[in-house]
């Protein structure tokens, strides 16, 4: 029963360290493999575009940036007929300063899903076009006379 004993005792002994090597090798993978896939997290969301475009059409601008990214566009053509030409020189730029500047002034929007960017109509009170909007009319005072100026 003593032998027993020392047989278990000394058992125990020499598989504590093998033991403990074993659970800092999985402690350390486990800490490579999270930070591994923060970084490939990280890569994936900031994809940079460079654009040099001159009174493009934004369907050209689309395929550009499908080029240079993971991104789809879904659109409808009769959408982008609507819309004049742009001239765009981003550098580095996000997918979202991208389209900001693309669709700045124009009738269109965009909602960003995962990979896929989807291309919608503006609604009325979203379009302010300054070159189309004028205003008339003639400031009077409270006795009903113009106001001079």
């Amino acid at each position: 029963m003593k032998y027993l004993f020392y047989v278990q005792e000394h058992e125990r002994k020499s598989l504590c360290p093998i033991f403990i090597q074993s659970i800092r090798i999985m402690k350390l993978t486990t800490i490579l493999f999270f930070l591994f896939s923060l970084g490939v997290h990280a890569s994936g969301r900031a994809q940079q575009i460079t654009l040099t475009l001159k009174n493009t059409s934004l369907k050209v601008v689309f395929q550009e940036v499908e080029k240079q990214t993971s991104y789809a566009f879904l659109y409808n053509d009769e959408l982008l007929l609507k819309v004049k030409p742009v001239t765009l020189q981003v550098k580095n730029a996000s997918i979202e300063e991208v389209l900001n500047l693309a669709f700045m002034g124009k009738p269109l929007s965009y909602k960003l899903r995962n990979k896929t960017i989807t291309i919608v109509e503006k609604k009325n009170e979203e379009v302010v076009n300054v070159a189309d909007f004028s205003l008339n009319g003639e400031v009077v005072d409270e006795a009903g006379k113009p106001v001079p100026g």
